[in-house]
C-alpha cells in the first residue's frame, strides 16, 4: 500500500511542473524597451543626452520535453538618440534586426507559476543614422541568458516576463572610412520584457 502512495506522489509532483506535452507548437510574441536621459549642468554649460528604444521579437518554438522548448526568434528594433549642449543639438535614429536560436528551460513554483530561463545564440545587425546620414554599421554573433517568470492562464495561453540578461558579443563596426572589431561581455538588470505565448 505505501508503494501505490508513494508512486501517486511522484505521479502527482512529476504532472505538477510539467508544462507542455512533447511535439507542442508555441507562438510567442515578445515587446521590450527602455528609455534613458541623463541632464548634466555646471556655471557655464548643460548637457542632456536622451535614449529610447522598443523592440519586436515574435518566435516559434517546440517542446520538445514537458519543461524545455527549442525555437527561433527573429528580431526587429527601433531608437531614437538626442545630444544637446549650450550651442548645439544632435539626432539619431537607429533600427536593428537579427535571428536567434534558443532553449528555454521552465521550472514549477507553485500552481500556474514557472521560473524560466532563456538560453540563445544568432546574429544581429545594426545601422545608425546621424540626421539622415548614416553613421554605421554594425555585425555580430551573439550568446545570451535571460532569466524571467511565467504563468500558464489556460491550456493555450502563457504570459511571460523577463528581468535582465547577462551576454557575449563579437562583431565588427564598420564607419565610412574603416572598420573596428568588438568584443563585449557584459550583464544588465535594468532590461524588462513582457510577452505571450499561445499554444498549439
Amino acid at each position: 500500500m505505501r508503494k501505490y502512495i508513494m508512486l501517486a506522489c511522484m505521479l502527482a509532483v512529476d504532472f505538477a511542473f510539467a508544462q507542455f506535452e512533447d511535439s507542442k507548437l508555441l507562438l510567442r510574441g515578445n515587446i521590450s524597451g527602455n528609455n534613458y536621459e541623463n541632464i548634466s549642468s555646471s556655471s557655464t554649460s548643460e548637457r542632456s543626452s536622451t535614449r529610447s528604444f522598443i523592440s519586436f521579437a515574435p518566435a516559434v518554438g517546440l517542446a520538445v520535453k514537458p519543461d524545455l522548448v527549442i525555437g527561433i526568434e527573429p528580431n526587429v528594433g527601433f531608437g531614437k538618440n538626442k545630444n544637446s549642449n549650450s550651442s548645439s543639438t544632435t539626432k539619431s535614429k537607429n533600427v536593428s534586426a537579427g535571428l536567434d536560436i534558443f532553449l528555454r528551460k521552465y521550472k514549477g513554483l507553485k500552481d500556474n507559476l514557472f521560473l524560466t530561463l532563456k538560453g540563445s545564440g544568432g546574429f544581429n545587425w545594426h545601422e545608425d543614422k546621424q540626421e539622415g546620414e548614416v553613421d554605421y554599421y554594425h555585425r555580430s554573433v551573439s550568446i545570451s541568458f535571460v532569466p524571467g517568470l511565467a504563468y500558464k492562464v489556460s491550456d493555450k495561453l502563457m504570459l511571460e516576463a523577463s528581468v535582465g540578461s547577462a551576454s557575449f558579443s563579437i562583431g565588427k563596426t564598420s564607419y565610412t572610412s574603416y572598420t573596428i572589431t568588438n568584443k563585449s561581455l557584459g550583464a544588465s538588470f535594468s532590461n524588462l520584457g513582457f510577452g505571450f505565448v499561445m499554444i498549439f
